[in-house]
């Protein structure tokens, strides 16, 4: 009988040996695939990146890189297009199994469904553009640290005999806007997508906007609004109702150029399901000049920077001799 009762006695042992962690596990693990597990500096990252392209965006005074169109855009357009083609959203957007159709389905695809799948890129990528419109607003405030308001007002609306009738409408209407309305006006110019934020924030800063209200209204208008926007319309024009309208359209226009392009979305369709390889040799010459493109820009981008800085320095020097 003794020995009976050892027996039943040890599965408890196993059993709470056997709930042990496995050490060679890692311990940090929120994003699983069928194959790996992305760690959170993974995680991080991919989003760091998404500000960072942001950033590269609005930095630079009008001269930034647009990566809205050669990233974000084809990113949402990709995601847009292969849960069209999945029938679902349950596949990964980053990671080693990114963009591949782990399940067909016929479940009813919402614009809400496929946004979600986005937002978060979408809110950082605006979240970068936000923090890129900061050092604008900083030199600005520096420059304008060492004279008063009033004088400043004046010169702002005595614009030199060069510049355009327009371009001082243009700047009366921004000082105007900023004087009365302050965080809603801000809030506007930062939601619409225009040339004119770059100058607001220049005058945010130069005359003595308050930092949280110019941060906190250029980075709701960035991140949610303007972003959501966007994203919105490439989601609408990727979207497989508009595409078969667009299709129709080309077939009462040309027969042969409906062909041509049905032919090319089937085979993006079916490569970004994961069932055929990209067809690399076809679009070989494609792929090299849109390459060369985002280098020439790369390239045109740091010039303009280097140059804005160069300026700065150059009137950081200049400023003491004048005071002198």
């Amino acid at each position: 009988m003794s020995t009976t009762k050892s027996k039943q006695k040890t599965p408890k042992t196993h059993k709470a040996l056997l709930k042990t962690p496995d050490l060679d596990k890692p311990k940090l693990s929120f994003y699983k695939t069928p194959s790996k597990v992305l760690s959170f500096d993974a995680i991080l990252s991919w989003y760091f990146y998404w500000i960072f392209l942001g950033v590269l965006s609005s930095i630079g005074l009008g001269s930034g890189l647009h990566t809205f169109v050669l990233f974000l855009g084809p990113f949402i357009a990709k995601v847009t297009f292969l849960a069209h083609e999945c029938g679902n959203t349950s596949f990964y957007t980053y990671g080693p199994k990114k963009f591949i159709c782990r399940d067909q389905s016929n479940d009813y695809l919402t614009f809400t469904k496929i946004y979600s799948k986005v937002f978060l890129e979408c809110f950082f990528w605006g979240a970068g553009t936000a923090l890129g419109e900061l050092p604008p607003y900083f030199l600005a405030r520096a420059a304008a640290s060492g004279k008063t308001p009033t004088k400043t007002s004046k010169n702002a609306k005595n614009a030199d005999n060069f510049s355009s009738k327009l371009k001082k409408k243009a700047t009366d209407l921004v000082l105007v806007v900023l004087e009365r309305y302050a965080f809603i006006g801000i809030l506007i110019f930062a939601s619409i997508p225009n040339p004119l934020f770059d100058l607001a924030g220049i005058m945010c800063g130069h005359f003595g906007i308050p930092f949280w209200t110019f941060f906190g209204a250029t980075l709701i208008g960035k991140a949610l609004i303007k972003s959501g926007i966007q994203s919105s319309v490439v989601i609408f024009a990727f979207s497989k109702e508009f595409v078969d309208v667009l299709i129709k359209i080309i077939n009462n226009v040309s027969p042969n150029l409906e062909n041509v392009v049905s032919d090319f979305i089937e085979a993006q369709k079916t490569s970004m399901a994961g069932n055929l390889e990209p067809e690399k040799t076809n679009f070989s010459i494609i792929s090299a000049a849109w390459n060369l493109t985002i280098l020439f820009m790369i390239l045109y981008f740091l010039v303009g920077l280097l140059e804005t800085l160069a300026e700065s320095y150059q009137k950081t020097l200049e400023s003491p001799k004048k005071t002198l």
